[in-house]
């Protein structure tokens, strides 16, 4: 590659991260910029060609996003079967191309599936931000051909400019998932303080005591100490606890 060559492709380069930039920012929701990126893909790399885009959940391989449903489904194999080209890919951090000459070793169930399902060749390349595999991009051909260098070129070059948003809306994504999970915990506690209320009232005792009353309960009943909490103040007032409010949002930045 020339010196010219060189300076055009890094200003593709950096054209292609400001257009997904500008996407996150112009997409109303994660899963729709995540699916934009996937179509895109498809599209750059060549026409024809479906993408999914794997990730990890809770260790687990999942699909994050993906231009059509062959390409979910030929994910979800992969996962079901515990092998394929997108699993070596999210493990290694390597692409990985399966052209059906050494799959059938690789991975047979895999392959044997794969190909009754229409499976021609595909490709996985890492998406990698701050030296993590964030994710794999899998693209799928129903044509039994191979991918070219440049096509190859162009698969890695938008995994890598995607990258930097890939991370962005993972991250998010986490967050919210963080913010649910302590809303959850906030509202048992609550409604666990309106039960210690209630025993501490009615027994005259402390809350250690109280809290003790609520927790033999619980093992006893072989029942979760927020549903035995539920329960007595649903008896004791006659109406369900009342739920601990949200947590305040923080206002958009300008």
């Amino acid at each position: 590659m020339t010196g010219a060559e060189a300076m055009m492709s890094d200003a593709a380069g950096m054209t292609g991260v400001a257009e997904l930039q500008e996407l996150l920012l112009a997409t109303d929701t994660l899963q729709e910029f995540l699916h934009e990126v996937a179509y895109r893909a498809a599209a750059e790399v060549s026409p024809g060609l479906s993408c999914g885009v794997t990730a990890r959940s809770d260790g687990r391989p999942l699909t994050i996003a993906s231009s059509d449903g062959y390409a979910n489904m030929l994910d979800q194999l992969q996962y079901r079967l515990d092998q394929g080209p997108c699993m070596t890919t999210l493990h290694t951090g390597k692409v990985v191309l399966d052209d059906g000459t050494e799959a059938g070793e690789r991975w047979p169930l895999y392959r044997t599936q794969g190909e009754a399902a229409g499976l021609g060749v595909s490709l996985s390349v890492p998406v990698s931000h701050g030296g993590q595999v964030l994710a794999a991009l899998n693209l799928y051909s129903r044509t039994p051909r191979s991918f070219s260098t440049t096509e190859r070129d162009r698969a890695q070059g938008f995994a890598d400019r995607a990258a930097g948003g890939v991370a962005i809306a993972l991250k998010m994504a986490r967050r919210a998932e963080l913010t649910d999970d302590l809303q959850a915990a906030l509202a048992g506690r609550a409604i666990i303080d309106q039960a210690l209320g209630i025993v501490m009232g009615q027994r005259r005792c402390s809350a250690d005591e109280a809290f003790a009353v609520l927790r033999e309960v619980s093992q006893t009943g072989n029942i979760k100490l927020r549903e035995v909490a539920t329960r007595l103040v649903t008896v004791t007032t006659g109406q369900p606890p009342r739920p601990e409010p949200p947590l305040p949002q923080r206002p958009p930045t300008e």
